[in-house]
């Protein structure tokens, strides 16, 4: 049954691209300052540990993802290996919902699952000159990974990590509840090159390429790879082509389901970028995905309404500056970066939050959409500016957007 409507366009969807390698880079003490230098995709600053201040989770390729926890006084610590298990993978993006709905801030992390990787591992294929590489080499080809908090502020995998691990060569992300039952859903963006055959370049990767690599420059080295993907391009052999994507519908405590077949929004191109929201505002998200250039074709914005049939309530808050004017200039509110929307319904708490960098080579608007399910009575909305200053609206008005301004501190 298909829900979406895709709506084609011939051009790339305007997006900023945040070289994230800067953000270390800002003269802030970091420790490990090797880390700066990483193959990294996306990074936000949030507050994880819910101290108040803003810390910084950065996804890199080939190096998992590493999370610093700020102090509040400019100094930020390696945290990765004290909060979370296996960090390993071929990070290339993240979002964050409170999946669980238990008024804690979780998040998602794609990386690329290899199905040549694991039949090597199965078969016990290895080198044994090369005893570390082929240990993790599971870890880093498992796929995506999701972390809940728990209450001694660890964040950990789920049982039902394996339903949302293995969505293809996986880029960018976004939560999203696409059908207002009050739970927080995954859309993933996958593919990498498609080209005229399923004949499929990862296997020689897994095969050759990751023993003869390495950090170091080498002519000769990359003179046969040149011919090798020259070579590969010519015969159009893909690289972990004619994957679709996915999305991952929150069934609560069953874990997740990929339904977007079913749903119309699989997609046949490669796909990489991924922004979910209300764009004509009648309370279902919707979603602007992007396919990449590539040669003799330019990429496409793929516009996708969502037409899902259900009667579910849903509320939402926009952020909109204070502006005033003094000594004849505009004084605007400050950064809404960092800001948190906690709604309270029945006792519950659902926490959703403004960040930057999330999803790949795009930004979210400063809209928080939250399904309702059958509740028609929302107690309060509490939207936390990071200067201190807090709006509480009780008993709001469901099946509406409700306008915040950020106040000045």
């Amino acid at each position: 049954m298909y829900q979406f409507t895709p709506n084609l366009q011939g051009f790339l969807l305007p997006h900023t691209i945040h070289n994230i390698r800067l953000l270390l880079r800002l003269g802030i003490p970091v420790q490990k300052l090797n880390k700066r230098f990483r193959r990294t995709y996306s990074a936000s600053f949030v507050d994880l540990d819910e101290d108040g201040h803003l810390d910084l989770l950065k996804v890199n390729d080939f190096a998992g993802f590493d999370l610093f926890y700020n102090n509040g006084k400019g100094v930020f610590r390696n945290v990765t290996q004290e909060k979370v298990n296996k960090s390993s993978l071929f990070g290339m993006a993240h979002s964050f919902g409170d999946f669980n709905k238990d008024g804690h801030l979780d998040f998602y992390v794609t990386g690329m699952s290899s199905t040549t990787a694991r039949r090597l591992d199965k078969m016990g294929c290895q080198r044994p000159d090369f005893a570390e590489y082929d240990r993790k080499r599971m870890d880093m080809a498992y796929g995506n990974r999701m972390y809940l908090w728990d209450s001694k502020g660890i964040f950990k995998q789920p049982e039902f990590r394996d339903q949302v691990a293995r969505t293809g060569w996986s880029w960018g992300c976004s939560s999203l509840d696409f059908d207002n039952d009050g739970n927080q859903d995954i859309y993933v963006a996958n593919g990498h090159n498609s080209r005229k055959t399923a004949q499929d370049y990862c296997t020689h990767f897994w095969r050759d390429d990751i023993y003869r690599g390495n950090s170091k420059p080498d002519p000769e080295l990359s003179t046969i790879y040149r011919a090798v993907f020259n070579m590969n391009e010519k015969h159009g052999h893909s690289w972990n082509g004619f994957e679709h994507n996915h999305l991952l519908v929150n069934q609560g405590e069953k874990g997740f389901i990929n339904l977007s077949f079913l749903m119309g929004i699989a997609l046949e191109e490669d796909c990489r970028a991924v922004v979910s929201d209300d764009l004509d505002g009648d309370g279902k998200v919707d979603l602007l995905v992007t396919e990449p250039n590539k040669p003799g074709h330019r990429g496409q914005l793929f516009v996708l309404k969502n037409n899902f049939p259900n009667k579910s309530s849903w509320i939402g808050v926009q952020l909109e500056d204070e502006k005033l004017i003094h000594k004849k200039e505009i004084i605007k509110g400050g950064s809404p970066i960092g800001t948190k929307v906690k709604l309270k319904i029945q006792g519950q708490e659902q926490i959703a939050v403004f960040v930057n960098g999330d999803s790949f080579t795009c930004q979210h608007s400063l809209t928080k959409h939250f399904g309702l399910g059958q509740n028609k009575k929302v107690d309060s909305l509490e939207v936390l500016f990071p200067n201190g200053t807090k709006k509480v609206i009780k008993n709001p008005k469901t099946n509406q957007y409700h306008k915040v301004l950020q106040l000045i501190n």
